[in-house]
Order: C-alpha cells, then structure tokens, then sequence
C-alpha cells in the first residue's frame, strides 16, 4: 500500500537532468502514527474522506494530514532550461530524465 502526498520537481540542465525535492515515501506509517487510518477502495483515502495526505483547505482532518510544505531555494543559472512539477502520478511511471526528453520536444516542435 502507497500513500506519498508530494509532488517532485525536476531542472532540466541541458541533458541532465536535476531533482529539487524529496519524495515522502513514509506518508502512510506518519498518519497511522498519528491516529489516523488509510481506507482502500478505489484509490488510497485518508480516514476514507480525502485521497492525498497533504492539503490545505481540510482541518477536519488534522493531525492526519498535514499542510506545511518543505521548500528547497536553489539560484537558477543560464544552464537551466525548464522545470517539472507533477504529483507522484505522473513520476510512479515514468523517470526524470524521459519526461524532460517529452518536454523538450514539445518545447522544440
């Protein structure tokens, strides 16, 4: 059973590729920790109501779920073409590198 909560970014530099963030691969044992409890049916659901583990809007549901964001500051420099910020949606079937190789041809035409 999965349950991540978090986005990843990732810098395209030219050919490699860079990962900004850090993937939580511990969001199921933190809410049941806390008291919390993940239902499956149909996807993952955090006390069978909401299926992410990070949210803003959802007080109801703390400690379970938690809202505070990690930031990571990192200066930007000529090299650095774009950058990727997608939900472990997209990240659970495909890698870095082969989705800045997609973004770059469709930036290219």
């Amino acid at each position: 059973m999965k349950i991540y909560g978090d986005s990843r970014v990732v810098l395209s530099r030219g050919g490699p590729t860079m990962h900004l963030s850090v993937d939580h691969k511990n969001e199921l044992a933190r809410i049941k920790i806390s008291g919390g409890r993940v239902n499956d049916y149909n996807g993952l659901h955090v006390v069978g109501v909401l299926a992410t583990s990070k949210s803003i809007s959802d007080r109801q549901l703390k400690p379970y779920i938690i809202a505070k964001p990690k930031v990571i500051v990192n200066k930007r420099d000529d090299v650095a073409e774009f950058m990727i910020l997608a939900t472990n949606g997209l990240w659970d079937v495909i890698s870095n590198d082969l989705e800045c190789q997609v973004v770059r041809k469709c930036i290219d035409g």
